[in-house]
């Protein structure tokens, strides 16, 4: 069988993973091209206006499935990715808007991920629909999840940049698609900054929380989590971050309400922030001109700081 896999959404934090499932059980996975325009205004061709980015260049990614004529679309529905958590209600409804958004669609498999990403539970449906056992998916789903942490540990290892440190607050979805955020990332470590990103599935201690309530959106939690320095010890004394960028897609209803208490905790350290709001209209130049003027203020801060 041939099964799409779309690069978009949680494809940026979970794309390893599904894509060495799905060959574990010996099918024949096609990716969608890299972000693009031509991906990006065929999925807002195909999308109602109120849609926010991301669900558009998903949809531009179906579509260029379809292209390459695929026999199943493997497009999970993640209602939460831990405990206590949940996703954004558009994550939890994806097939539905997809499917009422583009016609013609092939198949769609949507396991229901509702908790724990390390359990094999979510995928009997899928397995089934593919002809397999439930002993096969379990056997095949714990492979590629030891393949996928393992490349996540890897990543977490690698040395980075000596300079002053950059964290990113933003979705995987955003800030990892070079199309969508216009390489801010490559940008930063050109530059020779250490860039550090939310962490996955983190949990933040309650009552060291910068929310004044509990943060039950799991991106929340992420972002959360590193502003109050859920870094090694070594990076904490060696290397305190000197700027946020907090990273959004317009109309992002749960970002708006985050968004709020990241700056407020951001001025509680006396750092440089910087909220980037993208769009379909966003422009790159735009975008350069901003980061430049965010990185003054950062040599700034850091001035002050070692005075």
């Amino acid at each position: 069988m041939r099964i799409g896999l779309a690069r978009a959404l949680h494809f940026y934090s979970y794309g390893l993973l599904w894509y060495c499932f799905l060959k574990e059980l010996g099918q024949q996975v096609v990716l969608s091209d890299l972000s693009n325009q031509q991906i990006l205004e065929a999925g807002a061709r195909h999308m109602v206006d109120t849609a926010c980015l991301p669900l558009k260049i998903l949809n531009g990614h179906i579509e260029n499935l379809k292209e390459k004529k695929v026999d199943y679309i493997f497009l999970p529905r993640i209602v939460r990715e831990s405990q206590d958590t949940f996703s954004c209600p558009k994550a939890a409804g994806l097939p539905e808007l997809i499917t009422a958004s583009s016609s013609q669609l092939p198949p769609l498999l949507s396991p229901v991920i509702e908790g724990s990403i390390a359990s094999a539970s979510p995928y009997y449906a899928t397995g089934r629909m593919l002809g397999k056992s439930r002993g096969q998916v379990k056997k095949a789903y714990e492979k590629a999840y030891y393949q996928w942490d393992a490349m996540r540990q890897r990543e977490k290892a690698k040395n980075q940049n000596a300079g002053p440190t950059i964290a990113i607050l933003s979705h995987a979805y955003l800030s990892e698609d070079r199309f969508v955020s216009f390489q801010l990332k490559e940008q930063l470590q050109k530059l020779g900054y250490h860039v550090i990103t939310a962490p996955l599935h983190a949990l933040m201690p309650q009552d060291a929380s910068i929310f004044p309530h509990y943060m039950f959106w799991q991106s929340g939690q992420n972002m959360g989590a590193l502003m109050q320095g859920k870094q090694t010890k070594k990076e904490r004394k060696t290397k305190p971050i000197a700027g946020y960028i907090f990273l959004s897609a317009f109309g992002c209803g749960p970002d708006s309400y985050i968004e709020t208490y990241c700056r407020k905790a951001a001025e509680k350290q006396g750092a440089a922030y910087l909220l980037l709001t993208l769009d379909e209209q966003t422009g790159k130049a735009g975008v350069m001109t901003r980061l430049e003027a965010f990185l003054d203020v950062v040599k700034r801060c850091e001035k002050r700081r070692g005075a």
